[in-house]
């Protein structure tokens, strides 16, 4: 079961930046490229053609530019399950690979190919062979700012057997479309008996497969609220591990979210997160955590019902506890090393215990239950 609570936006004054946000960065920074590649078990060519060179671009990719998720639509053959293979199919991806959209210009489709944020290159159409990925990406990459930074944080419940995730959405700069945005779960490392064109048994796929997603429409759920310069939307979204279509390792899930434009549905950016305790923001600033980097605070338990403890905190720390809006709900004292605090008044939900010194701000995700 799919849970929200209701999104709010708000427009920031300056006097309460600070407080408004606490996932994303709200100075400007380059788009992120996001590829999304088609890709089917019967498909020979897609092995060598297509996930060899996803792999290589990735490994070369060490700045976050980019990130990739594979799907596996209902309405190829490609992608139907055979000689022991694992079934990837998800029927929501199926209105992607309609011959329509893939290829406005040309209404042709094929596999190995790939989107690149969505949009309608030179050919007029969306999906691209694998020779021209790297060439796009970099133009994505390479073509300015993004005019709103996203941001989000995920927490995985391991006795309620959830997926909880705070999206942040910052305006830097004034966008006049309507836009909406996306939030997949995404799933690396997984294996088949069977992959045409590969010898390999079982068959690795390093990339994330798309295994579920948090928002409903096939279109994305919409922004709410004003989308001006100084404009913050957030909104969370909370999955249910049971109603999951096949089982999920956590170890190897990833959170992908991205904002598009939604009269053309071109990706604006997007960003990537572990699913269990991930936190990551595009853009440049101190209140998110600048792309893929995690928090090194260690509290534990966590999730907590009353005492919580944390561990090797200066003296001269500021320890705060704030809510899911960003609003400091609790100020703790440091007395330098280890520092416990009690939470059990508080309400059941996520909490961030940050800790600020002379040098940096550290945050880390706290699950009141």
């Amino acid at each position: 079961m799919l849970t929200k609570q209701l999104p709010f936006a708000i427009l920031l004054a300056i006097s309460n930046v600070a407080l408004a946000q606490t996932i994303v960065n709200t100075q400007p920074g380059p788009k992120k490229a996001i590829i999304e590649e088609f890709t089917g078990v019967h498909c020979s060519s897609c092995p060598e053609l297509g996930h060899d060179l996803i792999d290589e671009m990735q490994l070369t990719n060490t700045d976050n530019a980019f990130y990739v998720i594979m799907y596996s639509p209902t309405n190829s053959s490609y992608t139907e399950p055979a000689f022991g293979s694992a079934d990837f199919r998800r029927v929501f991806l199926d209105d992607f690979y309609m011959h329509a959209y893939c290829a406005p210009q040309t209404l042709t489709r094929a596999m190995p190919s790939a989107f690149v944020n969505r949009r309608i290159w030179a050919s007029g159409d969306r999906w691209q062979a694998p020779d021209l990925w790297e060439q796009y990406t970099e133009a994505i990459t390479t073509e300015g700012n993004s005019p709103m930074n996203i941001g989000i944080r995920s927490v995985y419940d391991e006795q309620a057997q959830t997926i909880t995730v705070d999206l942040e959405i910052y305006y830097h700069s004034t966008v006049t479309e309507s836009n909406s945005f996306y939030v997949f779960l995404g799933e690396h490392d997984l294996s088949s008996d069977y992959q045409n064109g590969s010898s390999e048994s079982p068959y690795m796929y390093k990339s994330n497969f798309f295994r579920e997603t948090l928002t409903t429409g096939t279109w994305g759920d919409p922004v709410t609220g004003p989308t001006v310069a100084g404009s913050l939307f957030t909104t969370q979204l909370t999955f249910s591990l049971n109603d999951a279509i096949d089982p999920l390792n956590m170890e190897n899930v990833d959170v992908l979210a991205f904002v598009i434009e939604d009269q053309s549905t071109e990706i604006y950016t997007g960003i990537q997160a572990p699913a269990d305790g991930g936190l990551a923001s595009t853009g440049v600033g101190s209140v998110g955590i600048d792309e893929q980097a995690t928090s090194t605070l260690q509290l534990f338990p966590n999730p907590a019902t009353d005492i919580v403890t944390l561990n090797d905190v200066s003296s001269d720390a500021r320890i705060s506890i704030l809510n899911s809006l960003g609003q400091t709900v609790r100020e703790i004292p440091a007395t330098g090393g280890k520092v416990q605090f009690s939470v059990g008044d508080l309400q059941s939900g996520i909490y961030f215990v940050q800790v600020m010194t002379k040098n940096k701000v550290n945050s880390a995700m706290l699950l009141k239950q």
